[in-house]
């Protein structure tokens, strides 16, 4: 049974010439494999699935032979076009290409080598490769990818680990890591969780499992502030962190996003801990003040932090008196000679900029933090922490320059001259330290006066050549009516008028300096100071206190010039 328009389909003969077809289109295909452009497109010659025969068996048995005969025919070209031919089953087309293919044109992870190559010539047009999908090309798995980054994580050349792998390339690969995550590929997350994809700064690759155990940080907390070094963390390279498509997949592989209060805590806990070299502390204080609270650090917190000295000593400022060491004033104690611990210097290098802050107010601002919050002092103590004595080094300058003590006292009063004022042995101490006076001399300052514009006139009225009252002997000091500045001294003792007890005092000045009558310079002068002393008495408002004075002073020195 034939005609022209079929054929007889369970002919013998029929079915023979059928394989004969199928073999003689293998023998084309391979002669098409020789020709530099008909080897790209020898497919587009294939039966197609919608064609006449979809509905036919006898034609449908023919594409089944087709395809076994194809499939054993080295008619593919490898990617590398030098290699020999490939079948079908033994290359495997790139999945969205755009995705898969960097700028230059190149898959983003090289082959595997040897017969594990897979990857097809790029030589083919994509439609022609779809024409082959129903013949057995399969298109890269997720499997294939990630054995080929695994192998480009190992190989010397690893485009992954390379400092010199552009950013384009590093955005194409992240994407294609991240995924599996998104589509739930749960074997293939397993694969990419395991292999070493997160540098670190100090130049290691880890995997996620890493994480697991010890949590590996982004090298900026949340609110971008750069936590510093020594910390015994694991941060991401810095250069990596930054790039955008790369961080995402960081955060994909269980890198965190550390909170300025949890590098804080870690911080002071290492302060406990630990002893760090000087850019370490310097890094550490500096995130500290970069990060503090509004409301200002807790005392409990201050009293951990731990500072490196200009001897580079280990000192805990709540413990030790740690001063600035360019303190430019002239009581200072750089300038006043005195051994004591200095900040190191390079702590107030480059002072850090908080956000909003204008670098012209960085300094100030810094430094007002290291003495408020850290404890670095910013000038000598006048009182012991305790409050129960008169400071160390104010007691030195007394004794070994005693020219600086005054302007020393003057400076420090205001600061902390309420403890002494409020504290009677303290007091007593400070009044009974001997100070220098006019001509040299020193008296206990309790018995000093101060050198008034008023006082010194009235003491060039009645005293002469070498009777000398104890004014104080100060430095540089101009001087106004009422002493602006300096009449804390009258709480040590010290006369700041020209009341009844100064007259008595230039009284006894003369007699102390002239024990003899008849050698008394300008007798009458004497008579005068009675008269003025006479005048004091009368206007004073404690009569009771007034003949005290006169009964100690007075009636000694009148019975010596008698």
């Amino acid at each position: 049974m034939a005609n022209r328009e079929n054929i007889v389909t369970s002919s013998l003969r029929n079915q023979g010439l059928r394989q004969h077809i199928a073999n003689t289109f293998v023998l084309a295909v391979e002669q098409m494999y020789l020709h530099p452009q008909l080897r790209f497109q020898w497919m587009r010659f294939l039966p197609r699935s919608s064609g006449y025969h979809i509905n036919d068996s006898f034609w449908n048995g023919f594409v089944g032979l087709l395809k076994q005969q194809l499939a054993n025919a080295k008619i593919m070209v490898p990617r590398i076009e030098q290699r020999p031919g490939r079948t079908i089953k033994q290359v495997k087309q790139l999945p969205n290409p755009p995705r898969f293919i960097d700028q230059h044109g190149d898959p983003v992870f090289d082959d595997l080598g040897g017969d594990a190559a897979i990857y097809i010539s790029q030589r083919y047009q994509n439609s022609d490769l779809q024409l082959l999908l129903s013949y057995g090309l399969q298109v890269l798995s997720m499997g294939d990818i990630t054995a080929r980054v695994q192998a480009d994580l190992e190989r010397g050349s690893s485009k992954m680990r390379s400092s010199t792998t552009d950013y384009h390339w590093h955005s194409l690969a992240a994407a294609i890591l991240k995924f599996p995550f998104t589509a739930n590929f749960t074997s293939s997350m397993l694969a990419i969780r395991s292999m070493f994809l997160l540098p670190l700064d100090d130049g290691q690759w880890v995997n996620t499992h890493v994480c697991e155990v010890q949590p590996i940080y982004f090298p900026t907390t949340s609110s971008g502030t750069k936590i510093p070094p020594g910390l015994d963390i694991r941060l991401i390279c810095p250069d990596a962190a930054a790039h955008p498509d790369r961080k995402d997949l960081f955060l994909t592989l269980g890198a965190k996003m550390a909170t300025d209060d949890e590098i804080r805590s870690i911080v002071l806990q290492h302060y406990i801990k630990y002893w760090t070299s000087l850019p370490n502390s310097i890094a550490w204080l500096r995130f500290l003040y970069l990060t503090r609270p509004e409301k200002g650090e807790s005392n409990a917190d201050s009293v951990k932090i731990n500072i490196k000295s200009s001897a580079l000593e280990n000192l805990y400022p709540s413990k030790n008196d740690v001063y600035l060491p360019d303190d430019k004033s002239d009581y200072g104690a750089a300038k006043l000679g005195l051994v004591v611990h200095f900040l190191h210097p390079d702590y107030l290098k480059d002072p850090p900029v908080r956000p909003g802050e204008q670098a012209s107010a960085a300094e100030a601002s810094w430094r007002r933090w290291l003495h408020n919050t850290v404890g670095i002092r910013e000038r000598l103590r006048l009182v012991t922490p305790d409050g129960a004595a008169i400071s160390s080094h104010v007691l030195h300058l007394a004794q070994h320059i005693p020219e600086r003590f005054l302007g020393l006292l003057h400076h420090l009063w205001p600061h902390e001259g309420s403890k002494v004022r409020n504290n009677d042995a303290l007091k007593s101490k400070l009044e009974g330290v001997e100070v220098l006076c006019d001509g040299g001399e020193k008296h206990p300052l309790h018995s000093t006066m101060l050198p008034t514009a008023q006082l010194k006139a009235l003491s060039s009225r009645f005293l002469r050549e070498g009777e000398l009252l104890p004014f104080l002997k100060l430095e540089n000091t101009s001087w106004n009516e009422k002493a602006r500045g300096w009449e804390f001294v009258e709480v040590l003792g010290a006369l700041n008028d020209d009341g009844l007890t100064f007259h008595l005092e230039m009284l006894r000045c003369i007699v102390t300096k002239t024990p003899r009558t008849r050698d008394l310079k300008e007798p009458t002068r004497v008579l005068d100071l009675y008269k003025a002393i006479h005048g004091k008495c009368i206007v004073s408002d404690d009569l009771e206190e007034a003949r005290k004075i006169i009964r100690s002073v007075f009636l000694p020195t009148i019975l010596v010039v008698l």
